[in-house]
């Protein structure tokens, strides 16, 4: 009786291990594109490779928590001028449908932080590391 192989067990099996390589793969995506969105060596906005050049560039960087380009990086000080006022910026695009990506880009990079310090996601690592 030893000798005999249970089918049913070895189909239970390998659907097992398809499920699991299933997850694995849903998992090593989604760290994929976390880390791709908090990747410190591109802009936050655009995506194009930046550098660090100076001291006021990483205090920026640092108190905001994210890296913009020279570019992005002024749209996003237009930005915060122009948060709560009535007048209007002098730039053309600066127009409401600016104002609401903008708007809601900050809102994506509080949602992403709040993703990336949740205990789900620190479990999720934990099993990726196992």
């Amino acid at each position: 009786m030893d000798k005999i192989v249970s089918l049913e067990q070895r189909i239970h099996d390998k659907r097992r291990k398809e499920e699991r390589e299933r997850y694995l793969k849903r998992i090593r995506s989604l760290q994929r594109s976390v880390q791709c969105t908090a990747c410190h060596l591109r802009c936050a906005m655009c995506g194009v490779y930046t550098q660090i050049r100076n001291e006021a560039e990483k205090r920026f960087f640092l108190s905001n928590g994210f890296a913009l380009c020279e570019n992005c990086k002024k749209e996003y000080e237009d930005f915060k001028a122009l948060s709560g006022k009535e007048t209007p910026s002098d730039v053309h695009w600066h127009n409401k449908e600016w104002f609401r990506m903008w708007s809601a880009w900050i809102e994506y990079r509080k949602a992403l932080r709040a993703f990336l310090e949740s205990p789900e996601f620190k479990r999720l690592l934990e099993e990726l590391n196992q």
